[in-house]
């Protein structure tokens, strides 16, 4: 845990790093004219017409007349005429018509081929800093019991389960030991400082130092002023009329 994991981490990017190592590809679906074919396009049409027709005329006159003459040399003779004259006229006719009219055709068309393939418009590549916290990840999930190896002479990094060897008093649980071996756990304790101050292991206190320090950092961040910003503020400052002078 802690830093012991970020240096582990560190040491197994370096070993398995891959710069070429795929990380993410995106595909579009496109299409491709590969070549044209011929289509016979077919067209038929048909139009029918009905009409008929009807007409009947009628007609009919009548007249009458009437004259009346009489003769200069004499007086006692006058003569009247009257005249009638009727007619009538008939007359009646039907058509009828009908047309049909079908049409058919055909022409040729080029219809394109398309064929559908994948393309590929995104690839990234996993950095240095993305594989160490991934093995960082991995470091951390490791199960009691379980250790990475690595070979001489062999780049492959193994996982081995390590069985645990507890021979004579050392499989006893703490309460058995105190029991029966109080000095025991004043020597394990001395050989855990003797390790602590060896080098090769991080004292508690110094996790608990660097533990606090990264908390501080996250919640008190440093604010870093270059020194013509500092100068511009002094300025402002002196500028402001309603600054009370002392």
């Amino acid at each position: 845990q802690g830093e012991d994991a970020d240096i582990l981490a560190h040491e197994l990017a370096s070993l398995s790093y891959d710069p070429m190592q795929i990380k993410e590809e995106i595909y579009n679906r496109r299409q491709l004219v590969t070549g044209h074919r011929t289509v016979e396009l077919a067209s038929w049409s048909a139009a029918e017409g009905y009409a008929q027709q009807w007409h009947q005329d009628y007609g009919q006159n009548w007249s009458q007349n009437r004259s009346s003459s009489t003769q200069l040399d004499r007086l006692d003779h006058h003569v009247v005429s009257d005249g009638q004259a009727s007619g009538g006229s008939s007359r009646q006719g039907e058509g009828r018509s009908a047309t049909s009219t079908t049409t058919r055709g055909s022409h040729e068309s080029l219809v394109p081929i398309y064929e559908d393939f994948l393309e590929l418009s995104r690839r990234t590549y996993f950095t240095f800093e993305e594989r160490q916290h991934l093995w960082e990840q991995k470091v951390r999930r490791l199960a009691r019991g379980i250790a990475l190896l690595r070979l001489v002479d062999n780049d492959r990094l193994f996982e081995v389960s390590v069985k645990r060897s507890a021979p004579g008093h050392l499989r006893w649980d703490v309460s058995t030991l105190a029991r029966e071996l109080p000095g025991a756990l004043d020597e394990v304790e001395a050989l855990l400082e003797r390790n602590f101050h060896s080098g090769l292991f991080l004292p508690p206190n110094e996790i608990d130092r660097e533990t606090e320090r990264r908390i501080q950092q996250v919640i008190r961040p440093t604010i870093c002023l270059t020194a013509t910003s500092v100068t511009n503020v002094e300025q402002s400052v002196a500028a402001d009329p309603f600054r009370t002078q002392r």
